[in-house]
């Protein structure tokens, strides 16, 4: 599966999982294919981001297949680290092409307590 056809996915699951439909008001964005060039990530880690009215939650999502998940949770907990950004979830996405779901888990990291 491209990449091109997990992000059409993703979206719209995105929709499915936060609206029900794509005009309830929830908002999806992903960064532009560049001409000659892969896909850019959001920040250098997410896919999409997105905001739903009702409770004004902003929502950074990472997709990508169930095999490369744990990659991709290390990616996202050495990013929130580098930047000392705690208690904010992140959510993070794999597709498992051959049972046709998407296995979802929300990575953050605690607040440390600085004394």
């Amino acid at each position: 599966m491209t990449e091109k056809e997990l992000r059409k996915k993703a979206i719209s699951e995105v929709y499915q999982t936060l609206g029900g439909k794509a005009f309830s008001g929830v908002v999806v964005w992903s960064a532009p294919r560049v001409k000659y060039s892969m896909e850019q990530d959001i920040f250098g880690v997410f896919d999409l981001v997105c905001i739903t009215p009702e409770n004004n939650a902003v929502i950074f999502i990472q997709f990508t297949t169930v095999k490369h998940f744990s990659e991709h949770k290390q990616k996202i907990v050495l990013w929130l680290n580098k930047h000392n950004i705690y208690d904010f979830p992140c959510w993070l996405w794999g597709y498992n092409e051959l049972k046709g779901y998407w296995k979802k888990e929300v990575v953050s990291i605690p607040e440390r307590n600085i004394v």
